[in-house]
């Protein structure tokens, strides 16, 4: 009843499945339909992330979205012409919605890889990851875990890689930005709105 078409940054439409968006300026358009516990893009934390993913993904990165939740940010990454993206989320239910939030974009399990598990706490998840050198990975969680993930991340991304980190409250900004910085990346862009902020920053190696 409330959830209506709506543009993010200036070339994405998020759409729930019911709904045609006009798109008379043939932004990308990505359908989702609202879950009870999983984003639409409505929170402004995802918001800011989809900016900075338009902004950074180019054609053919490999992505990485760590507590992906409904798949919303790898989605738009491939939307935005990534060549593949691996999810995880420690939530099991997060694997079937995502790939049907996939499924409703035309995103098929041959570019796409969904798993369920903690990124922190299983060695054996870690290695999935470790070594592959993402182009870009994104995280929208909180910042206590983006602060964990930090020590995590620079075995997970090529040097001159893009690190998307949101969910951040602005009081927490600074110890992000620290965390970051003594984690080998230089922060390249603030985005705040409502008390929220986002960092996107290259790790320099």
């Amino acid at each position: 009843k409330y959830f209506k078409p709506f543009q993010v940054g200036s070339g994405m439409i998020i759409c729930p499945s019911w709904e045609k968006a006009e798109n008379t300026e043939n932004k990308k358009v990505l359908k989702i339909d609202p879950g009870h516990v999983f984003g639409t893009g409505t929170h402004e934390t995802t918001r800011l992330c989809i900016e900075f993913i338009e902004n950074f993904v180019k054609e053919g990165d490999m992505v990485l979205d760590i507590g992906c939740g409904s798949g919303i940010l790898s989605i738009a990454s491939l939307l935005f012409g990534a060549g593949h993206a691996d999810a995880v989320d420690i939530d099991p239910n997060a694997v079937d919605i995502a790939y049907t939030n996939a499924g409703m974009n035309g995103i098929g399990k041959d570019v796409y890889t969904v798993v369920s598990g903690n990124i922190l706490a299983d060695d054996e998840l870690d290695k999935c990851y470790s070594g592959k050198k993402y182009d870009v990975v994104e995280a929208n969680i909180v910042a206590d875990v983006i602060i964990a993930l930090t020590d995590k991340i620079p075995s997970y991304i090529k040097d001159g890689g893009i690190f998307i980190s949101s969910g951040i409250i602005v009081e927490r900004l600074g110890d992000v930005v620290s965390a970051l910085e003594k984690s080998g990346f230089e922060v390249l862009d603030i985005n705040r709105e409502k008390g929220w902020a986002a960092v996107a920053s290259k790790y320099k190696g």
